[in-house]
């Protein structure tokens, strides 16, 4: 091992080192940490990727619902928000 004024090693060395001290700092709390019971990482990362498409298509969806109900007319407009049913949260009822 090259040393450098007898205190640290150079390059690469610095590197190997830390991978050891990790190494063993994981093996003697391994089972403290439960790495067993860890979901799988490409697991996780997919259902990420669709949380991430879902909430971009529901984006999508509300810009073409407020883009769509910017070319309505006035009067239809009045209709929707006249009619004697509320849409609320997906769920109709009636107004009382």
């Amino acid at each position: 091992m090259s040393v450098i004024d007898g205190s640290r090693p150079m390059g690469g060395d610095i590197w190997a080192h830390f991978a050891d001290f990790l190494a063993e700092l994981i093996a003697r709390h391994a089972e403290e940490l439960d790495i067993d019971s860890w979901p799988d990482p490409k697991k996780v990362i997919m259902l990420q990727e669709l949380r991430d498409m879902y909430f971009r298509f529901i984006q999508l969806s509300l810009q073409a619902r407020k883009d769509a109900d910017a070319k309505l007319p006035l009067e239809i407009k009045a209709d929707i928000w006249y009619s004697p049913y509320i849409q609320i949260s997906g769920f109709e009822e009636k107004a009382s």
